[in-house]
């Protein structure tokens, strides 16, 4: 449906005056004919006192979304969410009680709708959790909402600080909060809240390592890791790796390794969770001679599952600091070693990846605790 409702407004869109040919695309191909449905379900439901509206323009992301409406929460605020359709039939939520918050979904003429009306104003505070919009052609939100610039309470969640310096220079800097710890000097506010998850103090037998994003080699070195578990299977080691991850074919598995690896595709929600639960060691598989991989100044949301099920990390000594990773709560290495690292996790004893496991869940506990206080310093 999604593909033929763009194709269709690029056929009509061809035929709409130069000035208007955005904006004719973005109406039709961001129709749903349930959004006025919702617009009324909207402007009926009531508003509670101190009330927070988070809202998702995008198709993705859908997966910290609960974070934030549980720092809201715990913050003292009552929370309502405005979010793509395609986010709300998936299942993200399902660690999460819902029944004290309303989920409004719509598509972008919906949203549109709905930012424009008289209620959307009683909300004491307003939060976007993607700055930028990449259902249509990649823009800011505030370009393709423009609606939204009239809200003197609204906020944003940084996830790059180039998209922020480039589109959102004159945008209230107290109002922007940082995805990750280190993103300039926004308040952190870390969405690593993903329920009740099931935390494995001793590791499982074999020990399990997950990998969790598309595969693409500008996000992930899956090359190295098919190396290096060639070099493990030639020690005989027992073990297995989990792949999650949609896009591109991982090329040239060998047969003899294919015991290893559990190739599941795109999961999302549940799936994933169950997947994450499974396993000992999460592989970021960021290469330092790759500067598309998140580093300094772009945040990835392979932390976020790492600290939100306590999943010790693997990862190249370079990226450790930028995500408050060290020698106490993680496994790292220097340049392509990835296959002498994950043989340190195999080689592991219970005692000592307790302790690992102990530094990792401290640290996600003090993110938590500042990540909270930002928010109740800047909504106060």
């Amino acid at each position: 449906m999604k593909h033929l409702k763009q194709t269709i407004a690029r056929i009509v869109s061809i035929f709409a005056p130069s000035e208007n040919k955005t904006t004719t695309y973005q109406k039709i191909a961001g129709y749903s004919f349930s959004d006025k449905q919702e617009l009324k379900r909207f402007i009926k439901t009531p508003i509670k006192n101190n009330s927070v509206l988070l809202i998702e323009t995008n198709r993705c992301h859908g997966e910290v979304i609960s974070a934030y409406w549980k720092y809201l929460i715990a913050a003292g605020f009552n929370t309502d969410l405005l979010i793509h359709n395609y986010l709300y039939k998936e299942p993200h939520f399902s660690r999460h009680d819902t029944s004290d918050i309303n989920i409004f979904h719509c598509d972008t003429t919906g949203m549109h709708n709905i930012l424009q009306s008289e209620k959307a104003h009683k909300y004491k505070h307003i939060i976007i959790m993607t700055p930028m919009n990449y259902t249509f052609e990649t823009q800011p939100v505030l370009k393709l909402f423009p609606e939204l610039k009239k809200f003197k309470n609204l906020h944003l969640i940084c996830h790059n600080t180039p998209d922020i310096e480039t589109y959102y220079s004159d945008f209230e800097k107290s109002h922007i909060f940082g995805l990750g710890r280190r993103l300039k000097d926004f308040p952190c506010t870390n969405p690593h809240l993903f329920g009740d998850t099931e935390k494995n103090t001793k590791k499982h037998t074999p020990t399990t390592f997950i990998t969790v994003g598309g595969i693409n080699p500008q996000r992930k070195n899956h090359t190295i890791l098919i190396e290096s578990i060639k070099k493990l299977s030639e020690k005989n080691y027992n073990f297995k790796v989990i792949i999650v991850g949609g896009g591109k074919k991982i090329k040239n598995i060998p047969n003899n390794i294919k015991k290893h690896i559990i190739l599941t595709g795109r999961q999302i929600g549940e799936k994933m969770f169950q997947y994450m639960e499974q396993s000992d060691f999460f592989l970021t598989l960021w290469d330092t001679k790759n500067n598309s991989h998140y580093k300094t100044n772009t945040v990835s949301g392979s932390p976020q599952l790492i600290y939100g099920f306590n999943k010790i990390p693997i990862l190249e000594k370079s990226f450790a600091d930028f995500y408050d990773f060290d020698e106490k709560n993680s496994i790292l290495y220097n340049g392509d070693n990835l296959s002498s690292a994950m043989e340190t996790a195999i080689q592991m004893n219970d005692q000592e990846y307790k302790n690992k496991f102990e530094a990792l869940k401290a640290t996600s506990s003090d993110i938590y605790n500042e990540s909270l206080q930002n928010i109740i310093n800047a909504l106060k």
